[in-house]
C-alpha cells in the first residue's frame, strides 16, 4: 500500500474516532445525565456544533501525527511542494533558490544526496547539491532511475538527481513528488538559462565594442604615422629643395624666379603645418608619449580662446582609456568654442577606480531636455560606453554647460586616490 494511502487512512480513522467520541460523549453520556426532560434535538445539535468547531484543529493534529508516523522526520510531499511554491514565488534566480530546491528534494525523499543539474543533455553541470559537503559528484547518467529530466517550453534544461541510501529505492509517491518538483523547477532553470544567454550576449557585445574602439585607435595611430613619416616628410624634403633652388636663382640674378620659388616654399611649409595639425588631430603623438594631461594641455595651448586645464597629479592610464578621454575632451572643447563663451575649463580627476573629466564653459546654456544629440555627442558617449563609462550633459539657459564623463580604471591597490 502506498505511503499516501496509509497517510490518508490514518487521518480518516482519527477523524472518525473523534466524531464518534464526541457524539457518544454528548448524546449518550450527557443525555443520560439530563434525562428525558431534555429536548431530543438539543444534544445532537450541540454535538454537531462541537464537531464543526473542533474539526479543523483535530484534522491538522491528526495530519501532523500521520505524517510523522508515515514519513518520519522528513517533510511530507505536500509540505515539500507547498514550501517550494512559496519560495519560487518570493525568490529570484541567483538568490540560492536552487540550493533550497536541492534541500527540499532531499528532505522530502529521505535521500542521501539530492542535486539540481543545469544545462542541455550531454553538457550538464551541477547547479546545487544537498548536503553541501557532497558537492563533488560524478557525471550525470540521464538513463539512471534516480534522474528526472527538467523541461521548459519542451526543451530539456536540467535534471533532478535523487540518490537514496543503499538498498532502498524511491517509492511511487516519492517519484511523483520529484516529478512534480521537476515541473515546478523547469521555469526557474529556463529563466536562468535565458538570463545566462543574455548575459553572455551582453559580454560579447561589450567585447566587440571594445575591440572596435581599439581598432579605431590603432587605425588613428597608423594614419598619424603615415602622415608624419610619409606625406609630411616628403613635403619637408620638397620645401628644402625649393629653398635650394631659390638660393641658386638669387645668386644668378633671376629675381623673378627667386621670388616665385620663395612663394612656393611658403605654401609648401604651410602645407607641412596643415598636415602636422591634421596628424595631431587624428592621434597626437604626445598622448602616447607623455600621457593624457600633456596631450590635453597641448590641445588647450592651440585653442583660439583661453582654455584652463586642471589635472595636477594625474598619472598614466591604459592607452584605450587615455584615448577615449582625450577625444571626448577634444570634442567637448570644440563644441564649447563654437557654442559657448570663454573661459573654458577642463578638470581631470583620477580616483582608484575611475577617471573623471569635466569641460565647463560660460556660455548662455540650453535646455538639455530638448537637446537632440548630434553625431559628435553620440561618438563621445559610445566611446565611453564601450569601456564601461558614461557621459552626462548639464546645462540651463543662462548658466553655461558642463560635459562630464567617467570611465572605470584599473585599481592601484594602495587604497588612495590618484589625486588629492
Amino acid at each position: 500500500m502506498g505511503a499516501s494511502v496509509i497517510n490518508r487512512a490514518l487521518v480518516l480513522v482519527v477523524l472518525a474516532g473523534f466524531i464518534t467520541a464526541v457524539y457518544a460523549l454528548i448524546a449518550v453520556f450527557l443525555g443520560g445525565l439530563a434525562g428525558s426532560s431534555s429536548d431530543g434535538l438539543v444534544l445532537p445539535i450541540a454535538a454537531t456544533a462541537v464537531v464543526a468547531v473542533a474539526f479543523e484543529p483535530v484534522r491538522h493534529l491528526s495530519q501532523s501525527w500521520a505524517d510523522r508516523l508515515v514519513y518520519g522526520r522528513r517533510s511530507s510531499p505536500y509540505q515539500v511542494l507547498s514550501t517550494l511554491t512559496e519560495q519560487l514565488a518570493s525568490s529570484e534566480p541567483g538568490e540560492g533558490i536552487l540550493t533550497r530546491v536541492a534541500t527540499l528534494l532531499r528532505d522530502g525523499t529521505g535521500a542521501d544526496r539530492a542535486a539540481v543539474w543545469m544545462g542541455e543533455p550531454g553538457a550538464m553541470a551541477v547547479g546545487a547539491v544537498s548536503p553541501p559537503e557532497s558537492a563533488t559528484v560524478e557525471g550525470l547518467r540521464p538513463d539512471d532511475d534516480s534522474v528526472f529530466l527538467v523541461r521548459h517550453d519542451g526543451a530539456v534544461v536540467g535534471a533532478l538527481e535523487v540518490v537514496k541510501p543503499a538498498g532502498s529505492a524511491l517509492s511511487s509517491i516519492e517519484r511523483s513528488l520529484v516529478g512534480d518538483l521537476a515541473g515546478s523547477v523547469g521555469l526557474v532553470l529556463g529563466y536562468q538559462r535565458l538570463n545566462d544567454s543574455l548575459a553572455k550576449r551582453a559580454r560579447e557585445v561589450d567585447e566587440s565594442r571594445h575591440r572596435l574602439v581599439e581598432a579605431e585607435d590603432s587605425e588613428r595611430r597608423r594614419l598619424e604615422r603615415e602622415l608624419r613619416d610619409g606625406a609630411q616628410h616628403q613635403l619637408r624634403v620638397l620645401a628644402a629643395e625649393i629653398e635650394t633652388a631659390r638660393e641658386i636663382a638669387a645668386r644668378r640674378g633671376a629675381t623673378d624666379l627667386a621670388a616665385l620659388l620663395a612663394g612656393l616654399g611658403e605654401e609648401t611649409q604651410a602645407a607641412v603645418e596643415e598636415i602636422s595639425s591634421l596628424a595631431r588631430g587624428i592621434y597626437p603623438p604626445v598622448l602616447e608619449g607623455e600621457g593624457l594631461l600633456a596631450a590635453i594641455s597641448a590641445l588647450a595651448d592651440g585653442a583660439p580662446v583661453p582654455v584652463i586645464v586642471d589635472g595636477a597629479g594625474l598619472g598614466r592610464y591604459p592607452a584605450e582609456i587615455e584615448a577615449a578621454v582625450y577625444f571626448n575632451v577634444s570634442e567637448a572643447v570644440t563644441n564649447a568654442i563654437k557654442h559657448g563663451s570663454p573661459p573654458i575649463r577642463v578638470d581631470l580627476v583620477g580616483f582608484d577606480d575611475r577617471l573623471r573629466f569635466e569641460v565647463i564653459d560660460s556660455g548662455s546654456g540650453f535646455d538639455v531636455a530638448g537637446m537632440k544629440p548630434g553625431s559628435g555627442m553620440n561618438n563621445m558617449s559610445d566611446r565611453l560606453d564601450a569601456l564601461g563609462g558614461e557621459l552626462t550633459v548639464e546645462s540651463n539657459v543662462g548658466s553655461g554647460t558642463t560635459i562630464r564623463g567617467e570611465v572605470p580604471t584599473p585599481v592601484k591597490g594602495d587604497g588612495k586616490r590618484r589625486r588629492p
